[in-house]
């Protein structure tokens, strides 16, 4: 499934953005509590 509409564009790489610094985050707290 393709989209050409900017705002789904935008809307994608900020819950991407959003879920990488949810990852990451969970990651420091298991291995630096």
């Amino acid at each position: 499934m393709a989209s050409s509409s900017p705002d789904a564009v935008s809307l994608d790489a900020d819950y991407q953005d959003l879920l990488q610094t949810l990852s990451e985050g969970s990651v420091r707290r298991r291995f630096d509590p």
